[in-house]
């Protein structure tokens, strides 16, 4: 007997224990856990574009595989230290000395 996920939710109590249900996500929020076959969670992380590599990859490894889809790892940014280039200008005032004429001294008394 086939039935949809929401039937199944809204009627989970009154399903005998004696029943085999497959493909039930237990009526969780949709994402793999514990409660998932090991068919389904490689269903999951392909759909998701996580490539599985070559070779069997237990139930547990694979929902490692979804810990690190669900909440991957910070990326650290580089830190770039910007340079400031700063511009010093220094002006220097040399003393200026003021020369007298002796003829303009005379003139004026």
């Amino acid at each position: 007997m086939e039935v949809s996920q929401t039937w199944l939710d809204e009627h989970r109590t009154a399903v005998d224990c004696d029943f085999r249900i497959e493909g039930d996500d237990g009526g969780s929020d949709g994402l793999p856990d514990e409660n998932w076959n090991r068919p389904e969670i490689v269903e999951w992380l392909s759909d998701n574009g996580i490539d599985l590599g070559i070779g069997y990859k237990t139930k547990s490894a694979l929902l490692s595989m979804v810990d690190g889809v669900l909440n991957p790892a910070p990326v650290v940014e580089p830190v770039v230290e910007e340079t400031v280039e700063e511009t010093i200008e220094e002006t220097i005032e040399e003393p200026v000395e003021e020369t007298v004429e002796i003829d303009d001294i005379t003139d004026e008394e």
